[in-house]
């Protein structure tokens, strides 16, 4: 493989070569290089995956599903979650069906969430946050 390299980057990895401007130059490369590597000093060194703490993926977790929630919220064009529940009171008829079933299905998704977090701590594989999110149920909003 060869990497083009501009100042010290990895701009593109590819199998051949074509001219480039003088400021350009191309490296042989290992095979698996791509444009999250580094090149410094000739050597071509893959990226440091970055280690988090379990309080650190814990909190990575609470605000990605927090934002689900959020996002679900805003589908119905309320601002966010507390938004969205704040109409459980309401006297308007539809915004409170509204808030109730929106209290419902997050209290089931937050459940879900706890119970993930709770297996992981005891051992199991953590899921990706794209496949803990598409677990949860959809919401069945009112007509």
């Amino acid at each position: 493989m060869k990497a083009l390299i501009y100042k010290g980057e990895i701009i593109q990895v590819q199998q051949t070569t074509f001219d480039v401007h003088p400021d350009y130059e191309w490296h042989d490369c290992p095979d698996e290089t791509n444009r999250d590597w580094s090149y410094v000093d000739g050597v071509f060194t893959p990226p440091v995956p970055v280690v988090l703490t379990a309080e650190e993926k814990l909190r990575v977790y609470q605000m990605a599903v927090g934002d689900f929630v959020n996002s679900v919220a805003r589908q119905r064009q309320y601002d966010n979650a507390l938004s969205a529940a704040s109409y459980a009171n309401s006297t308007n008829v539809l915004w409170k069906a509204e808030a109730e079933v929106f209290i419902a299905w997050r209290d089931v998704v937050y459940a879900d969430a706890l119970q993930v977090l709770a297996d992981v701590n005891s051992g199991e594989d953590a899921p990706s946050i794209d496949d803990l999110l598409a677990s949860f149920p959809a919401i069945q909003w009112p007509n």
